[in-house]
């Protein structure tokens, strides 16, 4: 039984592992528009998701394990204007800050919509990425996975990136190794309409 115990959890660390290789999260802090000091208890949700977080003492969140997209991020609490923020994309493997300022509300204030913008430089990013999300897969005139990647920048036919073979190219599919077991080479044949975004590391 201490076994089957430990294998449970062993298998339930292997999958939250591989689960969060694939989404991204969003993290930030509530402030006092007046005062700049933390909100506690302001409710952070996901509009049309069942996800999301609640400020602590400093006004700090943290929303994980986010599968990549584009969302409505909403805060609110009572006896402040409530807050939303449209357009916020989330990445693979990135973190996403939204920090936000709250009002404190009066008799016939609305609610307060602001249009996220994504940074120039992502600070969390080392190597050379690229990133291709749903908007700009769906407006490409191609049909395949292989056909976007090899749009990019540094990549070839047949997947070969910066003049290498393609059996050294990985493909990861949500965490999962898809490459073929004997040849290594890449397997790409995937159905557009169920990708949500293409990462492509060069680096």
């Amino acid at each position: 039984m201490h076994k089957s115990f430990l294998y449970f959890i062993l298998c339930l660390i292997i999958f939250q592992t591989l689960y969060s290789a694939t989404t991204g999260k969003i993290t930030g802090r509530v402030t006092d528009y007046q005062t700049g000091q933390g909100i506690m208890g302001v409710n952070v949700v996901l509009e049309g998701e069942e996800m999301g977080a609640a400020t602590d003492q400093n006004g700090y969140y943290s929303i994980l394990n986010i599968p990549p997209d584009q969302y409505s991020l909403k805060f609110s609490r009572i006896g402040y204007a409530e807050v939303v923020y449209q357009n916020v994309q989330v990445k693979i493997g990135l973190n996403t800050e939204i920090n936000v300022e709250m009002q404190a509300k009066t008799v016939g204030m609305e609610r307060l919509e602001v249009v996220a913008s994504r940074p120039v430089v992502l600070k969390d990013v080392s190597n050379s990425r690229l990133d291709v999300d749903y908007n700009n897969i769906k407006n490409l005139p191609i049909k395949n996975v292989e056909s976007v990647i090899g749009l990019q920048a540094g990549i070839e036919n047949d997947l070969e990136i910066r003049g290498s073979d393609p059996s050294q190219t990985a493909i990861i599919l949500d965490g999962l190794d898809s490459n073929n077991p004997r040849g290594k080479t890449p397997y790409t044949n995937y159905s557009l309409s169920a990708v949500k975004e293409i990462q492509v590391q060069t680096g």
